[in-house]
C-alpha cells in the first residue's frame, strides 16, 4: 500500500452529486467513467490496496471489471451503521483492481473483493496509518500495530500467495538490491577521491541499512 493524496473531484461528478436526487446507484455511466479516471490518475495507475497496475489486464481475461470504485467506508457496512452521505463523498472513494474476482477460489480474493462490507482502519489516505506499514525480505507486508496487521492479512488478504503478491514484491526488492549494489560498486572510486554524488550516498545508506536488518544486527 502507498499513501494516497486526494485531489479535486472531477467536474462531472461534482455536478451530479449536487443534484437533489443523486445517489450512487443512479450515477450515469459517463460520470462514473470520469470519476474512475480521476481516481486512477491521482493513484498513479495503482490499486489503492495491493498497488498492482490498473486497469488490470488479467481481470479482462476472466471477464471481470479491470478496475472498479471502492468505498472505503462501505455502502452497506457489516456493523449496520450505514452512513448514506459517504456514498458520494469523493474522499471515501478509491480505484482498485478486480481483487481476483472470477478466479473460483475464495482464499485467493484480495483487496475490496476480500474486504467486502467490513469497516477497517487501514485507510490509504491516512498518512499516519500508512507510516505503520513495512515490508519483509520475502515480500510480505506487515504493520507495527497488531490490529492493522490483522487487517492486512485477513480483511484485505494482501499477503495472498495464490495471487503472487509477496512474490512480486520480493522481485521488486531484489531489483532494488541489485541497483544498490551497482551504485555501491560504481561509488568505490568516488569514495577514494573524496567525491560522492547525493544519489550514490543515499543508496549507500540504504544498502547499509538493509544489510544490517538482514543480518539481525
Amino acid at each position: 500500500m502507498i499513501y494516497i493524496r486526494k485531489g479535486e473531484e472531477p467536474r462531472e461528478f461534482q455536478e451530479f452529486r449536487n443534484q437533489a436526487d443523486s445517489e450512487y446507484g443512479n450515477m450515469p455511466g459517463k460520470v462514473k467513467k470520469a470519476l474512475l479516471a480521476a481516481l486512477c490518475t491521482e493513484q498513479h495507475g495503482l490499486c489503492a490496496y495491493c498497488t498492482c497496475r490498473i486497469p488490470e489486464k488479467a481481470a479482462e481475461k476472466r471477464l471481470q471489471e479491470p478496475m472498479t470504485i471502492e468505498h472505503f467506508y462501505p455502502q452497506h457496512p457489516g456493523n449496520g451503521k450505514r452512513q448514506a452521505a459517504m456514498d458520494l463523498k469523493y474522499k471515501n472513494m478509491h480505484a482498485v483492481c478486480s481483487g481476483n474476482r472470477g478466479c473460483g477460489n475464495e482464499k485467493a480474493l484480495t483487496c475490496d473483493a476480500s474486504k467486502k462490507d467490513k469497516v477497517i482502519q487501514l485507510n490509504p489516505c491516512n498518512e499516519t496509518i500508512i507510516s505503520q506499514l513495512y515490508y519483509q525480505y520475502d515480500g510480505t507486508i506487515r504493520a507495527k500495530d497488531q490490529k492493522l496487521d490483522n487487517e492486512l492479512k485477513f480483511a484485505l488478504n494482501l499477503n495472498c500467495r495464490e495471487r503472487s503478491l509477496p512474490q512480486n514484491r520480493k522481485a521488486v526488492l531484489t531489483e532494488i538490491q541489485r541497483s544498490c549494489l551497482g551504485i555501491l560498486l560504481s561509488s568505490r572510486n568516488a569514495q577514494s577521491t573524496g567525491f560522492l554524488t547525493q544519489k550514490s550516498y543515499a543508496f549507500l545508506r540504504y544498502g547499509h541499512r538493509m544489510a544490517k536488518e538482514k543480518s539481525g544486527r
